[in-house]
């Protein structure tokens, strides 16, 4: 219920006109023991979201302490805010320059409900990020317009600073150029480059002055909070009992969750003892499709005889019949298993991301765009921040003549890889693709 009250909350604040399409279900996993949690992830964590794949949170303790206020003097923050902003964000905006999606996940961090519940109260003041942007100087405006590197090929102090300067970039401009702002925004919805947008929109204001205005709106700028009208939607929530092969599979997970957070040396007893919480939960239910799924170690071809069995035995799992197609492509099964498998999984869940992405994917190896295009749209539309997703939505855009549409796309499924490591496969495969493109355009514009 308090996930849905913060959704509520930040569409009211942020895009209460906007019509939110049925987006993929974000998990959930709360742990009830904060030493649990710090075991698995770190004392300094005190939750994260993962947006690739299924998009969970990762949690701890009741809701009252999601948000973190460090002075009675200002709002809380709230890691659930600031990524559940972004999943937002990432389906109201085609275009998404690093500063403008960092500053106002930020800004939207410290949104809140008023007093009497009728309302929510947008503007308040992020310590954290005031405290950023005023500890390191040293960026300027003009460079956090133009912020592309990931973070970790940055150190600790620049990241800082260019996320202190993005968040006060962004309350600046929403309390001083509201309606530039706003037009902004509407560039990047429709796509628009961000340079081209913020031309349109600040044609008068130069970004090399920018540093001074905002060194005086910071010091003696109005931060005035705004309430805007709440607008509710009733929800009811249910308890489910899970069973027990489905409690090893949620361990499962949470030790898979704490690699990225583990030592070279914790990596290892990580990965073996989820490997073991698999091994349990296949014993107490041998055809688990959730189990099967993530039990990634075992031989392709012995997980496909596995998934044959599953599949006899759920023949209604969308989820066993995208496994399936994993499976055969991997197995080097004939095309037409791998393409009547995720045929089948699509038939039975028409809105899964995973299985149309993979079917238009498919399809497009075998270059019927026209079949694949809608497929990969729907797909994007389910799940807009998965970068690998618009990457399939961009390469059937350009297999269709769509050369400035599919660059775009690919351009902003880059934007979105900003906090992953810059080398890593998916970004590597995004920007290979990218000058692929860039290259097959500018030859076929010189041909005609």
């Amino acid at each position: 219920m308090k996930l849905e009250a913060t959704r509520d909350a930040l569409v009211s604040a942020a895009w209460p006109s906007f019509q939110f399409p049925e987006a993929t279900r974000t998990d959930v996993y709360v742990l009830a023991n904060g030493l649990d949690f710090e075991r698995l992830f770190g004392r300094m964590t005190a939750g994260f979201f993962s947006p690739r794949g299924r998009p969970t949170f990762f949690l701890y303790g009741p809701p009252s302490r999601w948000d973190q206020r460090r002075s009675l003097a200002f709002e809380s923050t709230s890691i659930v805010r600031h990524e559940m902003a972004h999943q937002l964000a990432a389906v109201v905006y085609a275009r998404e320059p690093r500063w403008f999606s960092e500053g106002l996940a930020q800004f939207l961090e410290t949104v809140h409900e008023s007093e009497d519940h009728k309302a929510v109260i947008v503007g308040s003041v992020n310590i954290e990020a005031w405290r950023k942007y005023n500890t390191f100087r040293t960026i300027t405006a003009k460079g956090t317009l133009e912020w592309t590197q990931a973070n970790t090929t940055m150190s600790d102090a620049e990241t800082d600073g260019f996320y202190g300067m993005s968040w006060v970039l962004v309350h600046f401009l929403y309390n001083t150029q509201p309606e530039p702002f706003a037009r902004y925004q509407v560039e990047l919805a429709k796509g628009t480059d961000p340079r081209r947008a913020w031309e349109i929109a600040f044609p008068n204001l130069d970004a090399s002055s920018l540093d001074s205005q905002i060194r005086n709106y910071s010091r003696r700028g109005e931060y005035v909070e705004f309430p805007v009208q709440l607008h509710s939607t009733p929800v009811a929530a249910t308890a489910e009992p899970l069973t027990p092969a489905e409690t090893h599979i949620v361990r499962a997970r949470l030790f898979r969750a704490a690699f990225g957070f583990a030592s070279p040396t914790e990596r290892g007893p990580h990965l073996q003892a989820a490997a073991s919480e698999l091994k349990t939960a296949l014993e107490l239910d041998p055809t688990n499709v959730e189990a099967l799924e993530m039990e990634d170690r075992a031989p392709a071809g012995d997980r496909l005889t596995r998934a044959r069995r599953a599949a006899a035995v759920h023949p209604d799992d969308p989820r066993v019949f995208r496994l399936l197609g994993a499976l055969s492509k991997m197995t080097g099964a004939d095309i037409s298993e791998q393409e009547n498998a995720y045929r089948q999984a699509v038939k039975l869940d028409p809105n899964d991301p995973g299985s149309l992405n993979n079917l238009a994917w498919l399809l497009l190896e075998q270059h019927k765009v026209a079949e694949a295009l809608p497929l990969a749209l729907r797909a994007l539309k389910r799940a807009p921040f998965d970068g690998a997703i618009i990457d399939t939505y961009a390469v059937a855009l350009f297999q269709a003549g769509r050369c400035e549409s599919a660059i775009a796309h690919e351009e902003h499924a880059l934007e979105l890889q900003h906090d992953v490591n810059a080398s890593s496969e998916l970004a590597r495969s995004l920007k290979r693709q990218l000058a692929e493109f860039k290259t097959a355009c500018t030859e076929a514009k010189a041909e005609h």
